[in-house]
């Protein structure tokens, strides 16, 4: 071939062999895109909500407490998955309604002797003594324990009363549900070497697929080279 049937325009090509190489390269790009693409609008076809536990428990809190028999260790459960919201949550922590509800169960929760403590750590947020997380069934290792300084707001007269907890939680029950309900599907939940199969796929097997693209287009590339007599 001469110099002259080299045309390299890949979106116009001329040539014969410009012709099967561009062809090569647009399968190669097509099934790249599937295998990125395709797996992620895959993932959102399958996915369906799924709450977790404490949502279920936080649930049949609610109810208790529109019934007006929620017992001391409904409390203690409804603490704790208030805890969680405000720990795992940043945004989530200058919330003074979540922060109410927290300093309310709290000081609902405390023997009377005990509530004097409450407010001095509302005041100088210092560290929840042993004597007050006994009372909450927690411990100075309880992951959650650092977090109850930072989760209390100020409280004065009635609003340290357990009727304060029905308001709380009509308002809480969308952000549990935002928070406490994920999409998930079986890519998610399927587990492979010990990995969720998406971030195996996503993380190993995409860069596989990759390598392999480009072992597919060098080999079939060599051959359409050889065909058109290029050298």
């Amino acid at each position: 071939m001469s110099a002259k049937d080299y045309n390299i325009n890949f979106f116009t090509p001329k040539s014969g062999f410009m012709q099967s190489n561009s062809r090569l390269i647009s399968v190669m790009v097509i099934t790249w895109v599937l295998a990125v693409f395709g797996f992620q609008t895959l993932l959102k076809i399958t996915e369906s909500p799924v709450p977790e536990p404490q949502y279920h428990t936080f649930k049949e809190i609610s109810a208790e407490v529109k019934s007006g028999t929620i017992s001391t260790q409904s409390k203690l459960k409804l603490l704790k998955i208030n805890l969680n919201l405000l720990t795992r949550y940043i945004p989530l922590r200058s919330n003074e309604s979540l922060k109410k509800l927290t300093t309310v169960l709290i000081n609902d929760l405390l023997p009377e002797s005990a509530r004097g403590e409450l407010q001095t750590l509302i005041s100088e947020k210092g560290n929840a003594s042993a004597s007050m997380l006994s009372a909450l069934q927690m411990s100075q290792t309880d992951l959650l324990a650092p977090i109850i300084p930072y989760s209390l707001t100020s409280i004065v007269g009635n609003e340290v009363a357990l009727n304060e907890v029905q308001t709380k939680l009509d308002f809480m029950d969308g952000i549990v549900a935002k928070y406490m309900i994920h999409n998930r599907s079986a890519l998610t939940d399927t587990k492979i070497l010990g990995f969720p199969f998406h971030y195996l796929y996503t993380s190993e097997i995409l860069l596989i697929i990759f390598v392999l693209i480009c072992l597919v287009y060098c080999l079939v590339f060599q051959k359409i080279v050889e065909k058109h007599g290029v050298e």
